[in-house]
């Protein structure tokens, strides 16, 4: 176990091995868009003429070298757009050399397909060129005749989706389960004063991505997430903050530079090179600890998922409010709902198994009796009138908790379903950061536990605690740019504690028996 633990902080290596694996395929793909050229100076409309004239020049060595030393390899470029013949003849001229130097430092590049694009053209001048892969942006994604078409003239060649949700279709055949949607994580702030915004319980108001990763990692299989929303005027720990929100799920955020930072970087100015710096050095860290190696997640809960449930919003919701209340959970599939998928879960929440199956019934309720605690609604069994909410019967060593309404309020549900599971129960909980959200992650190989921390509030939080079960004397404090640091950990009963003095944006926590 010492040796995993040289390796998770044996820094410079890894990053070098990621970036050297493009061609291994779109999982070990780390994406960044890379806008430039006279395609997206024409899609973009009336531009200052300085940054216009970034974007003229962007596709050369000078851009290419700013990835020099990160862990980015996948570039994200506009390819078609459907606009005038021969503007976009040139885009893909100038792109086609970028695309040769790119892949001379082992970097994929993706081209960016907007919906009035021609799907036959943009496939064939794409294989020309040795693009690594398409992605559909928008309603292309969603349009199943332009993506057969596609595949035509593109074959089985990666392609990536960057719409809406509602183009994640298994029969599509997706490289990558992405899509355009997502939230800037953050605290939301009341409108005109400032203020922050509180939940129910006083607590911030926390907007955060993590549950969504969750629910593409399931949905997807064994193909990778990507989130590929934009940020509106970010500061450096904005972007940190988007890094890490997918990252500690186990997806990835696609990297979009705003137009302040990319002319920076253009010009080479000292703020925005440090910004990149501190960009650089949140996915590298993410990539060394997070992906580059098998994990589980720690989770006390599953959440069962049925893409044909008729409220989506409120599925969505269960999620997003769950992982609010910090609850560790995990997110199966009902097509994968098996025996194996449950084990060693304390509660399931099966509002969605409705109505269940007979195999289903069967396999929740041994669940149940066996001493989990198992959420449905109110096809599992009929219910007396009667007011609550909430009804709970015992079932062998467990009990069966029944929801009286076929659409049960996500709220109540999150609010009770720390009660539910028992707050002692709860494998890894932390203090004194309301504003602070986490995940853990166990090895494969046992004994090490890894925990994430991001703060999305725009001041630190501080003197936050720690608790996780389990007994485990070398605790590490990482942080992106930093030196790990060894903290001195607390053990009470069963649990150990560690004190982080201060949460900037990220840290993560090595824990090891």
């Amino acid at each position: 176990m010492r040796r995993v633990l040289r390796l998770i902080l044996r820094l410079a290596p890894a990053f070098l091995l990621c970036a050297a694996m493009h061609a291994a395929g779109p999982e070990n793909w780390v994406p960044a868009r890379w806008n430039g050229g006279p395609l997206e100076t024409a899609r973009r409309g009336h531009l200052d003429p300085s940054f216009a004239a970034v974007l003229k020049d962007w596709y050369g060595t000078r851009s290419l070298d700013l990835l020099s030393g990160t862990p980015i390899n996948c570039l994200l470029v506009p390819w078609s757009a459907g606009v005038e013949p021969k503007l976009e003849a040139e885009q893909q001229r100038i792109l086609t050399s970028f695309v040769r130097e790119a892949h001379t430092r082992n970097i994929a590049v993706v081209g960016v397909l907007y919906p009035a694009a021609e799907p036959r053209r943009a496939a064939e001048s794409a294989g020309k060129a040795k693009l690594d892969g398409l992605a559909l942006a928008g309603e292309a994604a969603s349009d199943g005749r332009f993506l057969a078409e596609l595949r035509k003239y593109w074959g089985k060649k990666p392609v990536i989706p960057l719409g809406g949700r509602d183009a994640l279709r298994a029969e599509a055949d997706w490289a990558v389960w992405a899509t355009k949607e997502g939230v800037p994580p953050r605290v939301r702030i009341t409108s005109g004063d400032g203020a922050v915004m509180a939940t129910t319980t006083s607590e911030p108001w926390i907007e955060s991505n993590t549950w969504l990763v969750q629910a593409l990692l399931a949905a997807g299989g064994s193909r990778p997430a990507w989130l590929g929303y934009a940020l509106a005027e970010p500061s450096v720990q904005d972007y940190v903050r988007a890094i890490a929100d997918a990252s500690i799920a186990g997806g990835r955020w696609i990297v979009s530079l705003d137009d302040r930072l990319q002319a920076g970087l253009w010009r080479r100015e000292a703020q925005a090179l440090a910004a990149w710096q501190s960009i650089s050095a949140a996915l590298r860290q993410y990539e060394e600890i997070q992906h580059a190696r098998p994990l589980r997640p720690v989770s006390v809960l599953g959440i069962v998922r049925d893409p044909a449930f008729p409220y989506p919003e409120i599925a969505d919701e269960y999620l997003n409010l769950i992982h609010r209340r910090r609850i560790p959970f995990t997110v199966i599939e009902r097509r994968s709902l098996t025996h194996g998928a449950i084990a060693g879960l304390r509660a399931v929440l099966a509002l969605e198994v409705a109505p269940p199956s007979d195999s289903e019934r069967a396999l929740l309720e041994s669940f149940a009796k066996a001493g989990g605690t198992l959420v449905a609604g109110p096809s599992w069994a009929p219910l007396k009138e009667g007011e609550d909410e909430f009804v709970t019967a015992a079932m062998g060593s467990g009990e069966l908790i029944l929801c009286r309404r076929e659409i049960c309020a996500p709220e109540a549900v999150a609010r009770e379903m720390v009660d539910w599971i028992g707050a002692g129960n709860l494998p890894v909980r932390v203090f004194n950061a309301p504003s602070a959200l986490l995940r853990a992650w166990r090895a494969d190989s046992g004994g090490t536990v890894l925990v994430h921390l991001v703060n999305y509030a725009s001041s630190p939080s501080e003197r936050v605690t720690v608790r996780l079960q389990g007994r485990f004397p070398t605790v590490r404090l990482m942080r992106p740019g930093a030196e790990a640091v060894n903290l001195k950990p607390d053990f009470s009963g069963s649990g150990t504690e560690v004190r982080v003095e201060r949460v900037e944006v990220v840290a993560s926590l090595l824990f090891e028996e």
